[in-house]
This record gives structure tokens, C-alpha cells and sequence, in this order.
């Protein structure tokens, strides 16, 4: 059996990096062949061809152009299995091209593997025939968080700050600067992109401290993992629109994974991952947002008691090899 994935990214984008580097290495491992080329443009494309005629499965992991698609028809005629992985929405712009070709490439293809129920109930609608495939965990790439501060909590956040500032804005800056007047606490943002708006509005909240870690190795795991260690509490903002309503939810498992708790908006995938007042809180508003935080910093224990069950929940259903061997039950059958 071999597989080619067709990528929009590298190992430094998230959705390649956890979607299709790590499960392809879970297959390497149990003997499945795994290529992964991108697929940005007709010369990507072209020189896919070869590998393409010696593979049997062909995943379009969030490529969806009109190339994609020409080649996805091609791939079927030549009796390949296709499948379409997407594990945010199609188009931010809801570009009607975008969102023709990526319509016509899931009911195309064998099947969709979807990110998040939404995503799935998304497809599903298009008569697609569709797998809910959450985004999972590497485990052993997120060592179990050891120390625990009780005093200078660290608020944490990890991201691509250039799409999420608005989200961290919006949402962050009115419950961070209530309670930064009765608290010491940190705001450290990993993956702030030398946003200036980001510096400038947490950088002039008095008594807030603020470690902004702008640039990082994202293909490089101990590094990710070394920033994160110092978080006592995963924040994880994310604004009601139509966008966001289909995320899948992989910063909270980062946080879990390292049994951070999470304090997360009430949106998504994240009312599925995470349990409200088990593994952290799901909240909607200033006030929501300031009562979840503040017990959390005062409470040191429950701090704990969250991240472990938080830790667990991951291990029990987000455990990349699991779903990975789920995935490949389902190209193997489809």
C-alpha cells in the first residue's frame, strides 16, 4: 500500500504538520509507504504526477483548487482511492470558486475526513460521504507539565498571532485588565508575529506582565513543548463567527496534552474536547471569563486536578495513533 498526501504547508504549518506528518509517520511504521508533496500550483502538481501513478491513496489534505480537483479526476480514473481531509473551512473569504471546487472534490472523492462535527455535518450536506477525524495528539512530543506555580500565574497562549488578533483582542483585553488591579499574573503569547497591535494593547495593561515569543521552529516539537511548560492556564479566545464555528480544536488538546488546564470560548469543537468543569471552562463574556480565571489563579490544586483530567481525556480520544489506525481502517476498507 502507498499513500501520497498532497499538502498546502510543511511541517511548520499545524494543519499539515498534525494532519498528515504525523499520522503518515504512525503508517510508515506499521509498513504503508507514505509520500508528501505540496500542492500550491501547477508545477507542484506536475511533479506529483509520478508518485501519484505508483500510489493506490491519494489524501488532499486541505487542497481544494480547481488543479486539485483536475488532478483528483485524473487520480480517479486511474482507479486510485481519494480522499479530501479538511480541518478548517474551505474558504475564509467564502470565495464561490474556492467553494465550487472544494463541493465537487468531496463528492468526488471516495470520502471527506473532517475535523470537527460541524465540518462533518458541513459535507454531509453536500452528499458527500464523510468520517469525523479530530485532529490528534502526538503524545510523546508533549512532556506532562511538573511544576506549578502558585504565585505569578502564567496565562498562555499558543498560535499564529496574525489570524488570531483579533480573537485575543477582543475577547482578552477587558478580563486581563480587571484582573491584572487585584492579581500578579503573566500573559505569555507564543507565536505573536511582531503583531504591534498585539504588543500595543497587552503591553499598556498596567501591572499585566507580557513575554511575547514572536517567532518559532513549529516543525521543531521539543521547542514548542520547552515555551509551553511554564503556562499554568491555556487560554483559548475565539469569537462567534462563521469561521471559527468550524475549528477543531487542537489548542486546547496542546494544552491538555500537557495537563495545562484550559479556559476556552464556548464555540466549536472546543464544547466537545473540553469537559466544562472537569479538564477546564467554557465561558462567554467579560464576566464569564474573569470568574473562570480568577478561581483558577487563586486555586493551585484545582489547577492540577484539571490539567490531569484534561491529560487523560486526551489520551483516552485524541491519541494520535488510535485515530490514526481508525484512519487508515477506513482507506484500507473505503
Amino acid at each position: 500500500m502507498r499513500i501520497l498526501y498532497l499538502l498546502a504547508g510543511d511541517k511548520s504549518k499545524a494543519s499539515s504538520r498534525v494532519r498528515a506528518y504525523w499520522p503518515s509517520a504512525r503508517f510508515n511504521d506499521q509498513g504503508i509507504d507514505c509520500s508528501l508533496r505540496r500542492s500550491n500550483s501547477a508545477m507542484d502538481l506536475l511533479s506529483s504526477t509520478a508518485s501519484m501513478l505508483r500510489s493506490h491513496v491519494i489524501v488532499f489534505q486541505k487542497c481544494y483548487s480547481q488543479l486539485d480537483y483536475y488532478f483528483l479526476r485524473l487520480a480517479v480514473m486511474l482507479g486510485k482511492k481519494t480522499f479530501v481531509d479538511i480541518d478548517d473551512a474551505p474558504s475564509q473569504s467564502v470565495n464561490p470558486t474556492t467553494l465550487k471546487y472544494f463541493r465537487l472534490m468531496c463528492i468526488k472523492a471516495n470520502a471527506v475526513f473532517a475535523g470537527s462535527e460541524n465540518l462533518f455535518n458541513y459535507c454531509k450536506e453536500m452528499g458527500a460521504t464523510v468520517h469525523l477525524i479530530p485532529s490528534a495528539i502526538k503524545l510523546e512530543n508533549y512532556g506532562l507539565k511538573e511544576s506549578f506555580a502558585s504565585k505569578d500565574i502564567c496565562l498562555g497562549w499558543i498560535g499564529n498571532g496574525k489570524h488570531y488578533k483579533a480573537d485575543l483582542i477582543a475577547i482578552l483585553e477587558g478580563p486581563l485588565t480587571e484582573l491584572s488591579k487585584n492579581f500578579d499574573i503573566k500573559l505569555k503569547l507564543i507565536g505573536s508575529s511582531y503583531e504591534a497591535e498585539l504588543q500595543s494593547v497587552f503591553g499598556n495593561i498596567r501591572n499585566l506582565q507580557t513575554e511575547f515569543i514572536h517567532s518559532l521552529d513549529w516543525s521543531e516539537h521539543a521547542a514548542i513543548d520547552r515555551e509551553m511548560s511554564d503556562i499554568d492556564i491555556g487560554l483559548y479566545p475565539l469569537l462567534t463567527n462563521e469561521f471559527n464555528q468550524y475549528k477543531c480544536g487542537f489548542k486546547a488538546l496542546e494544552y491538555m496534552a500537557k495537563g495545562i488546564v484550559v479556559v476556552s470560548s464556548n464555540v466549536a469543537m472546543n464544547q466537545r474536547i473540553v469537559e466544562d468543569g472537569v479538564s477546564g471552562y467554557l465561558v462567554e463574556g467579560d464576566d464569564a471569563w474573569i470568574a473562570a480565571l480568577k478561581q483558577l489563579i487563586q486555586d493551585q490544586n484545582l489547577r492540577i486536578q484539571m490539567g490531569k483530567a484534561g491529560r487523560k481525556k486526551v489520551e483516552r480520544d485524541y491519541d494520535l495513533n488510535k485515530v490514526a489506525d481508525h484512519t487508515l481502517e477506513i482507506i484500507m476498507n473505503g
